[in-house]
C-alpha cells in the first residue's frame, strides 16, 4: 500500500507542476493611428459633429497565469471644422480578469480621464477635464492561431465641478499575428455620454502595430 501511495504523488502533483512550469502569459504593447476620430454634440435641441485623426499607445500586462491583468492607454486626437478646433486627450488605467482558454470571458474596471481643449476661433481656448471610471464586460476569442477577435461593452461615468455625464461604451476589434512577437490590429470604440439633454458621443477607429513580449 505504501508503494501505491508514493506512486500516486506524482499524479496528484502533475497539474500543479504543469502550471508552475507554464510560460508566463504575453505582455501586449500597441501603437496605433486614429484613422478617424469623431465627436458628436447635442445640446438644447441643436446638434453637430467634428472629426479628425490622432494617435495612441496602450499596454496589457497579465499577472502570472492567474487571468488577472493590468492595462493602460493614452490617445490624443485633433478635430477641426470651419476654423474651429478641439484637442481631445484620453488617459485610461485599469485592472481586470479573464477566464482561460481559447474563448475568454471577463470583467474589468478602469480610471478614465478626458482633457478637451476647445478653440472655437482658433485663438481662445476653453478647457474641460472630466474624469471618472468605467466598468466593462469583455470577451476574447482565438478564432485561428493567428487571429484573435475581441469585444467589450460597459458603462462609463465622468464628472467635473459637480456636473457628471454617463452612458454606454462598446468596442469591437480583431488582431492578426504576423509572427510570435509582431502583429496588426484594428478596432472601433464608441462612447456615448449624456447629461440631461446634453450628449457627447466619441467614435474612434484605430489601426496599429501590436508587439507581443513573452509566450502566447
Amino acid at each position: 500500500m505504501k508503494i501505491v501511495k508514493w506512486a500516486a504523488w506524482p499524479l496528484l502533483l502533475a497539474p500543479a507542476l504543469a502550471q508552475a512550469a507554464a510560460p508566463p502569459p504575453a505582455q501586449v504593447f500597441d501603437v496605433y493611428y486614429l484613422a478617424q476620430s469623431k465627436l458628436e454634440v447635442e445640446s438644447g435641441g441643436d446638434s453637430g459633429d467634428i472629426d479628425g485623426d490622432g494617435f495612441g499607445v496602450r499596454v496589457q500586462l497579465p499577472l502570472s497565469a492567474s487571468g488577472f491583468r493590468l492595462s493602460g492607454e493614452y490617445q490624443t486626437a485633433t478635430l477641426d471644422d470651419d476654423g474651429g478646433e478641439i484637442d481631445v486627450d484620453q488617459w485610461r488605467a485599469g485592472a481586470g480578469w479573464l477566464s482561460p482558454g481559447a474563448l475568454r470571458l471577463g470583467v474589468m474596471a478602469e480610471y478614465v480621464a478626458l482633457d478637451m481643449k476647445i478653440k472655437p476661433d482658433g485663438f481662445g481656448t476653453v478647457e474641460a477635464k472630466p474624469d471618472g471610471y468605467g466598468l466593462h464586460g469583455r470577451v476574447e476569442y482565438d478564432a485561428l492561431p493567428q487571429l484573435q477577435l475581441y469585444g467589450q461593452v460597459g458603462y462609463v461615468k465622468v464628472e467635473e465641478g459637480g456636473d457628471s455625464s454617463d452612458g454606454l461604451e462598446y468596442l469591437v476589434g480583431a488582431a492578426f499575428s504576423i509572427n510570435s512577437w509582431c502583429g496588426l490590429f484594428a478596432d472601433y470604440r464608441a462612447t456615448d455620454l449624456k447629461d440631461g439633454s446634453d450628449e457627447l458621443k466619441f467614435d474612434d477607429l484605430r489601426v496599429g502595430l501590436r508587439l507581443t513580449i513573452g509566450a502566447r
